[in-house]
């Protein structure tokens, strides 16, 4: 594979020979899925060579390498994974159109398209369609968990009806409305000598094992900005893609974290200890929709119900020391 730079007839790099076909797409995309020509041709029900053909062709006519050889294996390249991920993006809307004509036939009308970055998807939105259905309706709702630039990006491209991500600059056209303000907390095993404390402080964590999360969960950066700022540099052990994750690797005994209070309340069952930072790291987590494009769901209702949520969880956390305080352990 990855043959398609510099063969005869290839498209020059920018242009394209002609438009992709949809039979194109789907053996790349199922190439990307299975990881193999085999297991697309499996997937497709056609042969090993039409897959492959089908790859080639396609690279021919992109004018780019999509996959290479290693060992044996076919690996994707770069370009590959950008194209792959639009892909993603497009059959998603299929998938959705699907089921939108599966809800029509049994009369069920409305869906309620949400967006949200992996903690809100874990720690809130949960209790808050089940109250939705308990008070109001049973309204279908569509969950996606994304990173907020994502969120943001699909509530301008109206994929989504509503968003809850981390603050970000203001986007022209879209309304913010912030639904918590935070410090985050500092996540501690039990059995650290740490867990005694009512605060713990960022001098706290030199040298101590850390664990880090991806940018996409939003706290990261404002993290960074307080270490770099003190000068402390603590042990960086594991990186984890999602808030969850990184609670889960407290829990095991691996090492210290700093989390938002969202992540803090679905982990509270752990044995984890959750304690007040300083300096305050701030965390807002704000609702998204375009401000010219009427709501076609109860928006109000939804935010009522959101709202509260959010205040029970600062609640649960406010019975020590305070709006950023810890629960019980």
């Amino acid at each position: 594979m990855g043959r398609g730079r510099g063969r005869p007839g290839c498209a020059p790099r920018g242009e394209m020979a002609t438009n992709l076909r949809f039979r194109h797409i789907e053996a790349f995309r199922g190439v990307m899925i299975s990881g193999t020509i085999t297991g697309a041709a499996a997937m497709l029900n056609v042969t090993q060579p039409a897959v492959s053909h089908l790859v080639h062709e396609m690279e021919d006519m992109l004018g780019l390498p999509l996959f290479d050889r290693r060992s044996g294996r076919i690996v994707a390249t770069a370009n590959a994974e950008r194209l792959y991920a639009e892909i993603e993006r497009c059959f998603l809307g299929l998938d959705h159109i699907n089921d939108f004509c599966a809800r029509l036939r049994a009369s069920v009308v409305q869906t309620i398209m949400v967006a949200a970055v992996p903690v809100v998807s874990l720690a809130l939105l949960p209790q808050v369609i089940r109250a939705y259905h308990r008070r109001f309706a049973e309204h279908h709702f569509s969950v996606q968990s994304r990173i907020t630039e994502d969120v943001i990006a699909w509530v301008t491209s109206q994929k989504v009806d509503i968003g809850f991500a981390v603050r970000k600059s203001k986007v022209p056209g879209v309304h913010a409305e912030p639904i918590g303000s935070f410090s985050a907390l500092c996540a501690v095993p039990l059995d650290h000598p740490l867990a005694v404390r009512d605060v713990v402080t960022v001098h706290d964590l030199a040298d101590q094992p850390f664990i880090t999360m991806a940018r996409s969960e939003g706290v990261r950066p404002a993290v960074e900005q307080v270490l770099a700022e003190h000068g402390v540099m603590p042990r960086l052990l594991v990186e984890c893609p999602m808030v969850a994750a990184a609670c889960a690797m407290v829990d095991a005994g691996v090492g210290l974290t700093l989390v938002d209070p969202f992540a803090a309340h679905f982990a509270r069952h752990g044995r984890i200890a959750f304690r007040r930072f300083e300096p305050a790291v701030p965390i807002v987590f704000e609702a998204y929709w375009l401000e010219s494009r009427k709501p076609t769901f109860p928006c109000d209702r939804v935010m009522e119900l959101v709202k509260a949520e959010v205040d029970a969880v600062m609640r649960f956390f406010a019975e020590d020391v305070g709006a950023a305080g810890r629960p019980r352990t």
